[in-house]
Formats: C-alpha cells, structure tokens, sequence
C-alpha cells in the first residue's frame, strides 16, 4: 500500500513541479481540470499497480502518465511542446533528490524500505518550496524569453530521463553500483546544473533590465530635444508675430476708423490667443531648461495646480542641458500625478527650487501626495502598468554625472532632491 502510495505521491510531485515552471495560473477552470486529471491519473496507477504489478507499472509509466500529461497541457493549457517537454523533463529530474534522501533516511535503519517510501513522501512538500521559491522564476523566464531556443536546454533533462529509464527501470545497470552514492552524485550534478542555469538567467536578465532602462533614458532625451525644436518653432513665430505687429496695427487703425468696433476686438482677441499659445515664460536663463520648464508648469497650470518656483539657472551650465530636462521633466511629471487625486485647494501645489551650488545643479521638487508609497532601495516603486519609469530616468541621469538624489515621503509630503 504504501509503495502504491508513493507512486500516486511522485506523481503530484512532479505534476506540480511542472505546473510551477509552465507558470499555469491558478484559477477556477484551471483548477477543476488539473484536479480532475490527477484523480483520474491516481485511479489509473492504482489499478495498473494492483492488476499488474509494480514492476509493470515501471516499465509502463512514461506511456501511461508522462505522455498523457504532455497531451493534456498541450491541449488544455495550449503550452508549446517544446516547453512542456523541457518541465517534464526537469520535472523528472528533480524526482532524483527526493528518492536519494529516501534511500539516505534509510541507509541508517538497515535499509528498511518502508521507511525509504515514508521519507520519499514527506520530503517531498520541502522539495517543492524550494522548486517553487528559487528555480520556478528563472525557468519561467526562461521558457517565456528563449523561444526555440528552448531545445537546446530541453536536450539535457530528455537526455536524463531517456538514461534513467534505460540503466534503472529497462536494464539494472545502475543499480549494480552503490545507489547511495550514485543517487548523491546524481542529485548534485542535477542542483549545480540548475543552479548554474538560475544564476546564468539572473545574470542575463540584470543586463536586459539595464539595458531596457538604458534604452528608455535615450529615448526620453530624444523626446525632449524634440519637444525643444517643436519650442523653438514656437518662438520663431512669435518672433514673426512680433515683426509683423506694425502690420496688426495698421489693420487695427483701418477697422476704428471705419468704426467696425467689434470685428476690431474679434481680430485683438485672436491676436492675443495667437501670442499666448506660442509665448513661453521665461523661467531661468538658459533656453533648453526654460523651454521643458515652461511646458510642464502650464501642463500643471491647466490642472488648476500651482507651481510655485525659485529658479536661478544660468544659460551655460557644465552638464548636458538634455540630462537636466529630464529630470525637471519626470520630476513635475510625477508631483502632478501625484496632485491630481488631492481636492483639497491648498494642497494642489508644486514647489520647485533649482539653482547652482558650488558649480552643481541643485533641483528640489515638493508636493503633496495621498496614499503610501511603497520604497526599495531608497526609491519610490510604482507597479502600475507605463508607471515608475520617469523615477528610474532620474536615476540614470544622476548616475551618468555621479550625481546624488534622494527621495523622502513624510507626512504626506514627497520630496525629491538630486544633485547633478
């Protein structure tokens, strides 16, 4: 009984494993049909074991439970073979180390076998934290980032499973030698191949995380020399409105001593709405700071948000003006998201300082803000889909100088400092 147990019990075991690695999500129609699968699977070796035998059950489980639970995945989950097969199979190896403990808790009480099978079972819940906790979120990413590039690796647990079965289960090769020792060195080839594999994939997966944020960086520099250009056009035409203005002017004349007052006030409305959408204010000295300043202060402004600013920034400074851009930008980005929930009028407000100290950029920006705001390593972290991503860009630009930043959240008030 208990070693028809124990199959039942490797069974789940390596079920489970590879539902962890495939990533199948939990939920109710998931759950009915792997549910339903495993008690059908459990009736099917109960009755192959007490019909036929444990030696047939041996030779035929791969028939009779592995390649039924690819066909199932495949087509329930809709899961690529290629993956399945690579879950299967590490699933498969990962059985090693829970029969070498058995064997192990054995080894001390004379090899009984009943204990053997016992140990196999409870050992098993253990095993499963461990796959679940540190080798499921790398090989999750692996089978999700390597496409077909999957095979490769797949050759490795197919490769096990095909010897396993052929010098334990067809042929007693293996057992003709120490099982304690070969299951031991069996189990530590399997760990440090896996190990290997997760701390491989950290270690691609840090550079493609950098290398993203990298990307991301340039390309919000590139947005905000563009949205520059697009302000400087802007101030070209003022510069052409203001050239032409003797020109309004004269129309003006024209139009009162006809005495059309009103189409008069309808051309100096249009006039002034004209000006007003393409003058930006004048916020410091330096024309590429003042241009993104004056376009994420009224973006605030619309909001019916005040901003109030102390800015001193002369138009030469010894930093990229882009680099500073970016963090004014993301920085008044951010406090207005922020604002935007907040109805209460005297907390709708923005309080930005930028200045040169001692030769360095000092930007301050202070808002308020409802809600927790959840750090990491000193750094606000916003889950939120397209979200978080402004505070990483100002991270990158302080990084680039070897600059300092900080961001604080006390009392509902956020406050982010950066030195460039």
């Amino acid at each position: 009984m208990l070693l028809a147990l124990n199959y039942y019990a490797v069974f789940l075991y390596g079920l489970f494993i590879t539902l962890f690695l495939l990533n199948i999500k939990c939920n109710q129609t998931s759950t009915i049909a792997i549910s339903a699968y495993s008690v059908v699977s459990g009736i099917v070796i109960l009755a192959f074991f007490y019909l036929f035998g444990v030696k047939f059950i041996a030779y035929a489980y791969p028939f009779i439970i592995h390649l039924p639970l690819v066909l199932f995945l495949r087509q329930f989950f809709k899961k690529p073979t290629v993956a399945i097969l690579f879950a299967v199979g590490t699933a498969y190896m990962l059985t090693t180390p829970r029969k070498w403990l058995g064997e192990s808790a054995s080894y001390f009480f004379h090899h009984d076998p009943n204990l053997s099978l016992l140990f196999q079972i409870i050992v098993s819940i253990p095993l499963l934290i461990l796959v679940y906790k540190f080798i499921r979120p790398a090989i999750i990413k692996i089978i999700e980032y390597s496409g077909m590039k999957i095979l490769i690796l797949t050759f490795i647990p197919i490769t096990y499973y095909f010897f396993a079965y052929t010098t334990t289960v067809y042929t007693d090769l293996l057992y003709r030698s120490n099982i304690v020792i070969v299951g031991f060195l069996a189990s530590c080839i399997i760990y440090v191949f896996y190990a290997f594999l997760v701390t491989y994939f950290n270690e691609i997966t840090k550079s493609m995380t950098l290398q993203n944020e990298h990307n991301f960086y340039k390309m919000q520099v590139e947005e905000t020399n563009l949205q520059l250009q697009q302000f400087r056009d802007l101030q070209k035409k003022s510069a052409i409105y203001r050239h032409d203005l003797r020109h309004h002017l004269s129309l003006l004349d024209s139009l009162i001593e006809k005495g059309r007052i009103e189409e008069s006030r309808a051309y100096i409305a249009t006039i002034n709405h004209d000006i007003e959408s393409i003058a930006a204010k004048r916020h410091c000295e330096n024309e590429i700071i003042n241009i993104v300043l004056s376009l994420f202060i009224a973006k605030a402004e619309e909001k019916q948000i005040m901003v109030v600013s102390d800015i001193a920034i002369p138009s030469v400074i010894d930093i990229d003006p882009s680099d500073a851009c970016v963090v004014l930008a993301n920085g008044i980005e951010n406090s207005i998201h922020a604002i935007d929930s907040i109805s209460d009028p005297q907390k709708r407000k923005i309080n930005i300082y930028c200045h040169i100290k001692n030769g360095k950029l000092f930007i301050e920006i202070i808002n308020h803000f409802d809600g927790n705001i959840i750090f990491e390593n000193n750094i606000p972290q916003n889950y939120e889909e397209n979200h978080g991503l402004g505070t990483k860009s100002i991270v990158a630009a302080c990084e680039k100088y070897q600059g300092i930043y900080s961001f604080e959240a006390e009392n509902n008030i956020f406050t982010l400092r950066v030195v460039l």
